[in-house]
């Protein structure tokens, strides 16, 4: 029958395929391995299967699709490997797409998550692959997507995390990078 072969001609006992391949023809003295991209699970198997969307199977003869790792994804069905996202994206185990990084947050390619920007940086983009530090009188704190300015009497050097107070007999507008 189908998914079974006779080991020796003339037999009359057939031995089922292996997981991972196939018979689809009577008669027939050999099994066929499933091309990567495709998978046939358990013995005696007549099709390989595509894998699904966000999975893939790397080498021929698989007998399961593994999921793209987080920062990878894949689109169509019959995969045989995963594509790395860009810079700026971010993808999760067995994603069939990468999702963009919002403002406030970064990624480098083949990201798993986006990185929210630390604190005395900012990012007003989405997609992102970095962010930017806070001007000379501006401070930001985690995941920000704005630099807030210093109070009058409080100053704060490019890349700040807080404003620092001006030292006694000195003072500020709002917004310095110093104190007079």
């Amino acid at each position: 029958g189908r998914g079974t072969y006779a080991g020796v001609s003339g037999s009359s006992s057939c031995i089922r395929c292996a997981a991972g391949s196939i018979i689809n023809t009577n008669g027939a003295s050999a099994c066929i391995q499933c091309t990567a991209g495709q998978y046939a699970t358990g013995t005696g198997n007549t099709v390989c299967n595509s894998c699904i969307a966000g999975y893939y199977s790397a080498k021929a003869g698989s007998n399961i699709c593994s999921p793209c790792v987080a920062g990878t994804y894949s689109v169509s069905m019959g995969t045989s490997t995963c594509t790395a996202c860009k810079s700026g994206f971010y993808a999760t185990l067995g994603s069939t797409a990468c999702a963009p990084c919002r403002p406030g947050t970064y990624s480098k390619s083949q990201a798993a998550a986006c990185t929210p920007c630390s604190p005395g940086t900012f990012n007003v983009n989405m997609t992102a692959s970095s962010c930017q530090n806070c001007p000379e009188g501006s401070y930001s704190p985690l995941g920000s997507t704005a630099c807030s300015n210093c109070q009058p009497g409080r100053y704060a050097l490019q890349g700040s995390t807080n404003c620092a107070p001006c030292v006694a007999g000195t003072m500020s507008s709002g917004g310095s990078f110093n104190c007079t």
